[in-house]
């Protein structure tokens, strides 16, 4: 599993949003500059957070973005997942359909244990904690 930057950056700007609280409008100038996330990557990242429902967006001069939900309800797997293409430890944990060798592999299962553990992992570490 290799976590790319775009989930590096959507951590940053989440964990950036949780510091300031529910509900608070921060520019996002502001959180690329404070995060360190280039202001061009964050903008592509923004619809993908928006749209699984983690932030809300508001145009204008006092426009910017903010959290859409506590940070204590935000796993970090809710982060990446919108983000990332796959979470996958192997590609075989994602579609088995054309591997010729599914039937006698040791380590499909392995893979998926793996992949398993992983999100659970991920999904039990919130932003609220990350934050803390």
């Amino acid at each position: 599993m290799y976590i790319t930057m775009n989930s590096d950056y959507a951590l940053r700007a989440m964990m950036r949003l949780a510091e300031e609280g529910n509900g608070i409008i921060i520019p996002i100038a502001q959180i690329s500059k404070s995060a360190e996330i280039p202001e061009a990557f964050l903008r592509k990242i923004v619809p993908r957070l928006q749209k699984a429902g983690l932030i809300r967006t508001s145009r204008g001069n006092q426009g910017g973005i903010s959290l859409a939900r506590p940070a204590h309800s935000i796993s970090v797997l809710d982060i990446l997942i919108p983000v990332e293409e796959s979470l996958s430890m192997h590609r075989c944990v994602l579609d088995d359909s054309d591997c010729h060798r599914k039937n006698f592999c040791a380590m499909q299962t392995v893979w998926q244990d793996i992949n398993d553990e992983v999100r659970h992992l991920l999904a039990d570490r919130t932003l609220q904690q990350l934050v803390s």
